[in-house]
């Protein structure tokens, strides 16, 4: 799938802030957030640790309620449902990349794929064809029989990007997706998660402390104390870059 001219909002939160509870005590974690992420756009979370990035992600991917504010994906109430309902809501919309690969060492390669597309209830043939699609996309095809604790970080990471591929999800969140690779398989990952934006039309979401993922980013928002400290559009600025030295020339 292309890109389309039309800018089409995939998750939108309003106002959301994120509290938790310690010893009779509140600690914010988000504080009135406003984000919107788009089709075919990568969005990059920047910010120290404890910054809020991690938090806004799982609010956005529906695995944490927000304490106030709102969360919509494609223009529906994410949060308020029926917790089943909301479970495949999120199987079979939103694939999330974890830090830490989340992979059953006890499973294959194709069957720590297959798993998730069981949980968006999807029939067993069709689940074997998408699972074979989705490792041929991040190329470790040929790793399907094998188990994660076999692999090296970077295929353990593909597996992790090819899972959530699977499911055909419209959007992709990624927490620290380049934190334990070496520099070459980091950026093959950064690459294809751009390539995910621009040719396959998904919406990207990634927090990250790499900056090497800067200039892929159509936007890039700063996170400082829970809160949105500030907002870039690194490809609006070379766009704009370049319209200006073509007009000096």
């Amino acid at each position: 799938m292309t890109r389309s001219s039309k800018r089409i909002t995939a998750i939108r939160l309003r106002g959301v802030s994120k509290r938790y509870e310690s010893n009779g005590r509140a600690y914010p974690a988000l504080t009135d957030v406003d984000f919107e992420a788009y089709r075919g756009n990568l969005h990059l979370l920047l910010g120290p640790s404890g910054s809020g990035k991690t938090t806004l992600l799982t609010v956005a991917a529906g695995f944490v309620a927000p304490t106030a504010g709102s969360v919509e994906i494609f223009g529906e109430a994410l949060y308020g449902r029926d917790p089943g309902e909301l479970q495949l809501l999120r199987a079979a919309t939103i694939g999330f990349i974890f830090q830490s690969f989340l992979l059953i060492d006890g499973l294959s390669v194709a069957e720590n794929v297959a798993l998730q597309l069981r949980f968006a209830g999807v029939t067993n043939g069709a689940a074997r064809r998408r699972t074979r699609e989705a490792l041929e996309r991040v190329g470790i095809d040929g790793l399907a029989e094998k188990r994660p604790a076999e692999l090296s970080h970077g295929e353990r990471q593909r597996i992790a990007i090819a899972r959530a591929l699977a499911i055909d999800a419209d959007v992709l969140i990624a927490d620290e997706p380049t934190a334990s690779l070496d520099a070459e398989q980091g950026e093959s990952i950064i690459r294809f998660l751009h390539t995910c934006a621009t040719d396959l039309y998904k919406c990207v979401i990634v927090a990250s402390h790499d900056l090497r993922l800067r200039p892929y980013a159509d936007e890039v928002v700063t996170m400082v104390g829970g809160r949105i400290a500030g907002r870039v559009h690194p490809q609006e600025e070379r766009q704009h870059s370049g319209i200006v030295h073509a007009a000096v020339a």
